[in-house]
């Protein structure tokens, strides 16, 4: 077997190193080895590292730097080391584990350095230090449950799924060291500020203390750029049984249920705060009366056999009240039944699961409900929890020149019914496109119009992006034409005549276009504003990062905002200016929220961003920054709904290649799909309204931050939960209203009542 580090690793983190020792044959049952030692090494450490910061410690600080740069916030996520020592220097005492932990343990206090260890006898295949794919697998220690590990992590893994997450953040279970491994590997990581001679110290400690007391063959490598692997003369996974290499899987099912309930609960408690339907309300007030707070879920269970609605208030407040959510859930049912305006509604009230409340409404109630759908139509889904409220959605915001993509299709439908849902709960709502009129591709696009003298107003915005493309590929040929490019948007920043008449017409002919997609996806916007609205702002709001101190000089002449609280990092930093004076993203999205502050039409309570998931951390680093620089942008809520990724049978897209999927393909498809699944003949304009219609519903049944592939024959399915479905059952339930004379006032009139059959039960909000 091997031990192998790609060379991705050292290529990216330079200067890494690992010291291995590998130890055949050890005895690893001994009790009570090398506690004295961790003890004597806990009170230098105690010692040593007294009023020293550690996340600044050079050989520490280096980790925080990696962790950040896979995604992992080192607020959450610490090194072996940093960990351990942050135990021991809050005075909890490192227990006895077994020798050969006992012992790497305490050389990880002495020498301030990561250490680590797997049971040879349980991995299968090689041992790899790679970036983590997004697929490896595994159960962490102390756990049962069945974890992923993040895509761009580093991970130590093997061929059945990880066994380190995060470099050195958390064992994997399988792997463990335990007092029955008799044949293990010892890593010792060096980061670049580690000198060779501490590393090789520690190493050979190491090596000597298991040959001394554990006994056993001792071999020992050094792992570096020049030499990345290390081959081993062992048959790895010998003693592993089948139930440890089928135990991800079975483990993934059993806790299958257990990681939804919790997945669906922490959605609950982020997104979801107030209920909109009546009767969903008079529970949730009712409940609230009981703990005077209003900070828990009333949602539709996922299985009509748990009632009409349930609540997790008693797993919210369990805790707090210092009791079992069962037990508590027992004192809230008993309040609750005692509630005569409740009673009136519900029918009973159950407790489920670990202290889940649920409610089944009364009959009558669903009917009374259905009888007002029937006078009422589409207002009795109105709500007015936003009344006297004012909200601004963001959302689209497509690329001049560049041809609206798919990838821009979910932002607009989410958004759309973002706008239109804070519209029927009573708020005040606007909304904004925000445009992509500015950057440097204008100095591509602008460079290429002027060499080749084309007329953009007789252009497309095929040809534009087509020119853009173009364009991109020849830089690769020749790399002079990116410094034309830069004195072009120079040229433009300055107010160029000529420039600016060609950006101009750009915007005047994708818009053109975009008002065209808009038209047939029913979308309009009050407000378009593009990125160079903000260009003027640019050098006051720098100006006032400056004076307030929300924004000091970093390296290489950089201007950053730091977010720091009690001197300690909870946040990376964010780039306001570069060091060669142009500004970022980040600089024009809080010239936005300025603009939008200061402007009446555009004053809010609530601004909502619609904005690709990969922008997350962006945001958090908007939005604080802008309260960290104004007061009045305290006093709104500023928030991020994300979207994950679309992709076509696993296709990304990308405009810079050329291979992105265009909006008005999908569009034309959709229709044609469409034609496909109608049994009678239809016209282009019915077809391309049932596909569209088709699309629209694939993208708002499912969590808005979800991942996936779009498939034809699933949106286009005429069973189960899709748009023509649901096209079709409404046409063919008018259908038959209208051939049983049933409409307007005689409609209105019908009796409505249950069926006696109880499993006829629809929920009523």
């Amino acid at each position: 077997m091997k031990l192998i580090v790609d060379k991705k690793i050292f290529e990216t983190y330079s200067g890494m190193r690992l010291g291995v020792v590998v130890a055949l044959g050890v005895d690893n049952s001994k009790q009570g080895l090398f506690v004295d030692e961790l003890k004597a090494e806990q009170e230098q450490a105690k010692i040593k590292l007294s009023g020293v910061e550690l996340s600044s410690h050079k050989y520490i600080a280096p980790w925080r730097e990696i962790y950040r740069a896979f995604g992992s916030k080192p607020s959450e996520y610490n090194s072996s080391v940093e960990a351990l020592l942050k135990r021991v220097l809050k005075g909890k005492e490192l227990s006895d584990i077994n020798p050969l932990v006992n012992l790497y343990n305490a050389l990880s206090l002495k020498y301030i350095l990561p250490f680590g260890g797997e049971d040879l006898d349980k991995v299968k295949g090689d041992i790899r230090l790679d970036f983590a794919t997004g697929d490896e697998k595994g159960i962490y220690l102390g756990s049962e449950e069945v974890i992923t590990c993040d895509k761009g992590e580093v991970t130590y893994m093997d061929d059945l799924g990880f066994i380190c997450r995060k470099w050195n953040w958390r064992e994997g279970k399988r792997t463990m060291l335990t007092e029955k491994t008799q044949n293990v590997i010892l890593v010792t990581e060096a980061c670049v500020a580690v000198e060779d001679s501490v590393l090789k110290k520690a190493t050979e400690e190491l090596a000597n203390q298991v040959k001394e007391k554990l006994n056993g063959t001792i071999s020992v490598c050094y792992i570096d750029e020049s030499n990345p692997e290390l081959e081993i003369n062992f048959e790895s996974g010998k003693k592993l049984v089948q139930q440890e290499i089928d135990g991800v899987v079975i483990e993934e099912k059993k806790t299958e249920f257990r990681q939804k309930v919790k997945k669906d609960i922490s959605k609950i408690a982020e997104r979801i705060r107030v209920p909109t339907g009546r009767t969903a309300l008079k529970i949730h007030r009712a409940i609230g009366e009981v703990f005077g707070l209003a900070n828990f879920s009333v949602e539709h269970p996922a299985d009509e056999k748990m009632g009409d609605y349930a609540s997790n208030i008693a797993m919210v407040m369990a805790k707090q009240m210092d009791k079992s959510p069962r037990e508590l859930a027992e004192e809230v049912v008993k309040k609750l039944t005692e509630n005569e305006r409740l009673m009136e509604v519900v029918e009973k009230i159950e407790i489920a699961g670990p202290g889940f409340i649920n409610f089944w409404i009364k009959d009558e109630v669903l009917v009374d409900g259905l009888k007002e759908m029937l006078r009422n139509g589409d207002s009795c889904l109105d709500s007015n929890f936003m009344s006297g409220k004012k909200a601004l959605v963001e959302y689209s915001s497509p690329n001049i020149a560049k041809r609206f993509s798919v990838g821009h299709l979910r932002s607009t439908i989410i958004g759309q019914a973002l706008f239109n849902l804070y519209k029927h709960s009573g708020a005040e709502v606007t909304n904004d496109n925000h445009l992509g009129d500015w950057g440097t591709q204008f100095g591509m696009i602008i460079a290429a119009v002027e060499e080749k003298k084309l007329d953009v107003s007789k252009m497309s915005v095929t040809d534009l992006e087509d020119l853009y493309v173009e364009f991109n590929k020849r830089i690769e040929e020749r790399p002079e034409l990116k410094d034309k490019a830069r004195e072009a948007f120079a040229r433009l920043e300055k107010g160029d005549e000529a420039a600016r008449k060609i950006w101009k017409e750009c915007i005047g002919v994708s818009m053109k276009e975009f008002d065209d997609i808009y038209g047939r996806l029913r979308v309009e916007f009050e407000h378009e504003y593009g990125e160079s609205t903000y260009e003027k702002m640019m050098p006051s709001i720098i100006e006032e990062a400056l004076d307030t101190g929300v924004a000091i000089k970093g390296e290489g002449g950089a201007l950053i905002v730091k977010f720091e609280k009690d001197g300690k990092e909870y946040m990376p930093p964010a780039m306001i200016r570069k060091a060669d004076g142009t500004t970022t993203y980040f600089t024009r999205d809080l010239a936005t929220i300025r603009k939008r502050l200061d402007e009446l039409d555009l004053k809010s309570d609530l601004y909502v961003y619609e904005v690709g998931s990969e922008q997350t951390l962006h945001f958090r680093q908007v939005f604080e920054a802008a309260r960290m620089l104004w007061e009045d942008a305290q006093r709104v809520e500023l928030k991020h709904v994300a979207h994950g990724r679309m992709t076509f049978s696993g296709e990304k897209m990308s405009t810079r290649k050329g291979t992105t999927i265009k909006l008005e393909d999908l569009i034309f498809r959709a229709g044609e799909e469409a034609k496909k699944i109608a049994k009678e003949r239809v016209s282009d304009n019915v077809s391309e309204k049932i596909g569209l219609g088709a699309v629209k519903y694939n993208e708002l049944r499912r969590s808005p931050e979800s991942d996936y592939d779009f498939r034809w024959e699933e949106a286009l399915s005429m069973e189960g939960n899709s748009g023509p479905y649901l096209q079709y059952v409404y046409v063919r339930t008018k259908g038959i209203l209208e051939k049983a004379g049933l409409q307007g006032q005689a409609l209105q009139e019908v009796r409505l009542g249950l069926n006696q059959d109880k499993n006829w039960r629809r929920r009523n909000g």
